[in-house]
């Protein structure tokens, strides 16, 4: 049997040196010729300085923590896959308490623990452990006198255990260990834990057994999980209202694994005991029938009565319900405690996805001001709309854009680049791009754009845009090339990642137009240009050829030659000039009109779906994995329970 140790200090030495020495059970004391064990009347403390011989004790030697464990067959199953489940659910399970569970199944027929908790400090406690294990047909013992006092100096949590004879451990700074003869004890292999001072509002069924002669601030204490609790008190009102916190809100295994017995002095009636509730005693009453008895067997019929009346007897069969194996099957006490066991790792579970869900949800930003925020940005999106249709309809009839005309090429030709340029700066969505600025701070401020560059990934991305390289040529002039949108993919891509926190698009996409069309406009202007001078110069001299080999061809024929050329490269060049810019015109129209709808799409999402905190996908999983380990649980319980 082991106990579960959380301290912050060290160990005391006693309980070291007691780690140190070989066990030898109380047979092979025997054998040995050890008889004074059993001459034994007194519980005499055991001195470290004594012979070294080890007894009974709480702590669980080295050679027993790594012996080899057999486990029934029947109970194989189950015992994997409670291990599992304290590897999966780790942060959801006692692990103290897991440790019994898998203790307890170690054997068909194991130890059970039953935790006596006394609410009022005093002795009553030791005084029922004695009654509920005296034997009326034998005299008085001595450990029943010694639990029986009213005084005890020691507080620290006894347990007692079965033993062929009386024997104390005293060695343990926390938990002080006897060992008497009880048939009870025995024929139910029941072990009983008495604290004096635990605490109700813990968990009864793991106990804090903590150290009374601890002074200083670093504190030890024992967590020693039971199957059973039994919390003892003698008032009526502290026992109703602790009952009342401890099963009001729990489960029914937990109901039938805790009883309250108080001490009803002040009862006197001859009422059958309640079946449900606390379960009323009177020790006073049944000490003085067990005396009665114990001196003459002819007030058998007083002792009856007044055992009976006294509810010691219900109390007893509360702690032997559920102890006895029941051919070859699984304890009930077991099953109650894994079944227990596996519930609260579900509340567990439950629980804490609840308060995930609730977090998240208490911080979500109301749906009045995301609708707020939504309004605003379509407020934006057609404001900017209207000053992209007008400032370029404006731009485009401006006396500087109006020297692009075809027929003033020839003395404009360097200036394409500059004003086409100009109009894009002064003229491209300029108040939108500064209103987007206001809009994102806004939704910024109502907590639906988070300041971490994960969450910037909408406004601050890498584009897949192209940047001309230093030195390098911008693309053969030709009209297709102006057809193809600005936002495709080029060749050589060159990462332009924005420092500013709202969206970047509109700036990209200016820029982008800048170094990607312009270029291309330039040289085609100057192409067209040089088709149209080198027409005029080809027909011209063809002109000049004609006139000059054909004698009869007079120079108004010759010179048709000549007009003709010279109008059809002018022609040639208006067309295609004028065609161009309508078509750079409307390109620039329609990228500004991409570019506003891509920007509204990004902010309404983060209207939409900003502030909205995701689980953490490992939590998830983790949990996920504690559900599945605890259904495996409750199928190898219910094939044991069969088996």
């Amino acid at each position: 049997m082991s106990i579960y140790i959380k301290t912050t200090d060290a160990l005391p030495r006693a309980l070291l040196w007691d780690i140190k020495q070989p066990f030898i059970c109380t047979s092979c004391w025997q054998k040995r010729g050890v008889s004074h064990l059993q001459s034994r009347k007194s519980l005499v403390p055991h001195s470290p300085t004594g012979p070294s011989k080890r007894r009974a004790t709480t702590i669980a030697s080295v050679s027993a923590v790594n012996a080899t464990k057999s486990i029934p067959d029947s109970y194989k199953e189950l015992y994997k896959e409670l291990s599992a489940l304290g590897s999966k659910a780790a942060v959801y399970i006692n692990l103290s308490q897991l440790q019994l569970a898998l203790k307890s199944l170690e054997s068909r027929d194991p130890v059970t623990r039953v935790a006596l908790l006394n609410l009022n400090g005093r002795n009553g406690a030791r005084q029922l452990a004695s009654l509920l294990l005296a034997d009326p047909l034998e005299p008085q013992a001595d450990w029943e006198r010694q639990l029986g006092e009213t005084i005890d100096q020691d507080r620290r949590a006894l347990l007692i255990r079965y033993g062929d004879a009386p024997e104390a451990d005293q060695r343990h700074s926390i938990v002080r260990t006897i060992s008497i003869p009880s048939t009870k004890l025995q024929r139910h292999k029941l072990e009983i834990l008495i604290s004096e001072n635990a605490s109700p509002e813990a968990d009864v069924l793991v106990p804090d057994l903590y150290s009374p002669e601890i002074a200083s601030s670093r504190s030890s204490h024992v967590t020693y999980p039971v199957h059973k609790t039994i919390l003892y008190g003698e008032d009526l009102m502290e026992m109703t209202q602790i009952l009342g916190r401890k099963l009001g809100l729990v489960s029914e295994y937990e109901k039938r694994m805790i009883q309250g017995m108080i001490n009803a002095t002040w009862r006197d009636d001859k009422k059958e005991h309640a079946t449900q509730g606390p379960v009323f005693l009177n020790i006073g009453r049944a000490k003085a029938a067990l005396v009665s008895f114990r001196k003459s067997l002819t007030d058998a019929t007083k002792y009856g009565h007044g055992w009976l009346e006294s509810g010691i007897p219900s109390a007893f069969d509360w702690l032997a319900k559920g102890l006895d194996s029941q051919r070859l099957r699984m304890k009930p006490v077991v099953a109650s405690l894994i079944e227990l066991l596996v519930e609260r790792v579900e509340a567990s579970i439950a629980a804490e996805q609840q308060q995930r869900e609730y977090n998240l949800a208490s911080s979500a930003v109301t749906d009045s001001v995301r609708h707020r925020l939504d309004a605003r940005v379509g407020i934006w999106s057609a404001r900017g709309h209207v000053e992209l249709r007008d400032q370029l309809d404006i731009a485009f009839q401006t006396k500087n854009w109006g020297r692009l005309a075809w027929w003033k090429l020839l003395w404009h030709i360097d200036d394409v680049s500059n004003i086409a340029d100009d109009v894009l700066q002064r003229s491209w969505l300029v108040n939108a791009e500064k209103e987007i600025i206001w809009v994102v701070g806004r939704i910024q401020e109502a907590g639906l754009i988070n300041t971490t560059a994960e969450q910037h990934k909408n406004f601050r991305r890498t584009s897949t845009l192209a940047y001309p390289s230093l030195g390098s040529l911008p693309p053969p002039p030709s009209l297709p090339s102006l057809g193809k949108s600005s936002f495709s993919n080029r060749a050589e891509k060159r990462p332009f990642v924005p420092s500013n926190p709202w969206p970047q698009q509109i700036s990209i996409a200016r820029d982008i137009l800048s170094s990607s069309t312009i270029p291309s406009l330039q040289a085609y202007s100057q192409r067209l240009l040089l088709q149209a001078l080198s027409t005029t110069v080809i027909s011209s001299m063809l002109s000049s050829l004609i006139y000059v080999s054909f004698p009869t061809t007079s120079i108004f024929e010759a010179g048709a030659i000549a007009a003709f050329g010279f109008m059809f490269s002018l022609r040639r060049l208006q067309t295609k000039w004028e065609t161009t810019k309508k078509f750079w015109q409307g390109e620039v129209r329609e990228e500004g009109r991409k570019v506003l709808n891509e920007v509204e799409e990004i902010a309404r999402t983060a209207v939409a779906e900003g502030g909205k905190s995701k689980m953490d996908d490992v939590e998830i999983e983790n949990r996920n994995e504690a559900r599945i380990a605890v259904q495996r649980v409750k199928e190898a319980l219910a094939k044991a329970s069969q088996s």
